[in-house]
């Protein structure tokens, strides 16, 4: 399974490369909030990006303040596909209904994107309707799943997915969905990760903890930025009883001591945690899932 990592930025790259020169990690871009000289980027991080897709950023567009329009969005983004397509292994069609009734509206933009040559993965958002079965009718070769009712239940998601993969041959992303117990229970390709950069923020660090003898090895670490957001499985820093394993972690992989990551440069150094673990993430869904004989 691929792990995409959501817009990491020049800095977090540059740390790991250097810490980490053969390390290999998927990359989510977004139409609506490009990295800073983007080709640059690319080009700069090519021996350590495994492969890029990229987002409609109709998501960010939404809940964000960034001061664009859905129209605007997608004449850039339409504008950008179309000269770019080859960079990115996949381009996620406008989805820009996101409720359970949008079908016919993110249809049409996908139909447009086709007569525009932009080969763009369909977008679903309703696990219960014909959504999955009518885009499956041309075979594509990619269907990602976003915001969903209930998507996280895997009586619900499960079925869809085992379908695409085994009927129709199709792999399928996962947006936003990263839990351990989903992502290693039904044959997905992929999924991506938009959370950690909040993560980062708000003091909460995901550590796949050797000492664990459960099959997921993730501990969540709260380092209090706002008290109220710690909830029931979340161990504080002050009373996790694995601190003395987690601290080696940090010293051995990334060079850094607990205090860094409550220091000056807190976010930064949560951010490169956050993304080794789910490169580790990535590399142990794989391995699970070439065990139970799925193969991309």
């Amino acid at each position: 399974m691929r792990v995409y990592i959501s817009s990491p930025g020049w800095k977090v790259l540059d740390f790991i490369f250097n810490r980490f020169p053969e390390i290999r990690l998927n990359i989510l871009l977004t139409a609506a909030r490009m990295p800073r000289r983007y080709k640059e980027y690319l080009t700069t991080f090519s021996s350590m990006i495994e492969s890029v897709i990229l987002d409609n950023g109709a998501f960010s567009a939404m809940n964000s303040k960034l001061n664009v329009s859905l129209e605007q969005l997608l004449q850039r983004f339409t504008i950008h596909s179309s000269l770019n397509q080859s960079q990115y292994l996949m381009v996620f069609s406008p989805d820009f209904e996101f409720g359970p009734n949008g079908f016919e509206a993110n249809y049409n933009h996908w139909l447009d994107m086709e007569e525009l040559n932009i080969m763009a993965v369909p977008v679903i958002h309703n696990l219960k309707n014909h959504e999955a079965w009518s885009y499956s009718q041309t075979l594509p070769e990619f269907i990602a799943i976003g915001q969903s009712n209930n998507r996280r239940i895997p009586a619900n998601l499960f079925p869809v997915v085992y379908r695409l993969y085994h009927e129709k041959h199709i792999k399928v992303h996962l947006f936003g969905m990263t839990d351990f117990s989903l992502i290693s229970g039904c044959p997905a390709f992929s999924c991506d990760s938009k959370s950690w950069i909040d993560d980062a923020t708000t003091g909460i660090i995901r550590f796949w903890n050797p000492e664990k003898e459960d099959r997921n090895k993730t501990d969540i670490i709260y380092f209090p930025e706002e008290l109220d957001k710690r909830k029931p499985n979340m161990f504080s820093r002050y009373d996790y009883p694995h601190i003395e394993v987690f601290k080696q972690f940090l010293n051995d992989q990334l060079g850094i001591s607990l205090d860094d990551l409550i220091g000056g440069k807190r976010v930064f150094y949560r951010q490169v945690a956050l993304v080794l673990y789910y490169h580790t993430l990535e590399d142990v869904v794989t391995q699970l899932h070439l065990q139970e004989g799925i193969i991309f």
